[in-house]
């Protein structure tokens, strides 16, 4: 079941965009680099955004996960 209006999948349909923008070709990435690459505020929904990548209406991307240590994970967008 989706709750989503059209704004909110619209909102996250954006973000999602400019996320994968930002990591292409950038390498390991964490969730507070792409934060301030962006300029998105909430690290939540970013780690959810790029997570979101992988989703087949996203482009069913591969994102490699890194732990790094204490809580903290880098992300890497893979080449399609």
């Amino acid at each position: 079941m989706n709750n989503l209006n059209e704004p909110s999948k619209e909102r996250i349909s954006g973000q999602v965009e400019i996320i994968r923008q930002y990591m292409e070709g950038k390498g390991t990435v964490t969730v507070s680099e792409v934060m301030e690459g962006t300029g998105l505020k909430s690290p939540t929904g970013t780690s959810a955004n790029i997570r979101s990548l992988r989703k087949e209406k996203f482009g069913s991307r591969i994102v490699e996960r890194t732990y790094l240590g204490n809580g903290l994970y880098s992300f890497e967008l893979m080449p399609k």
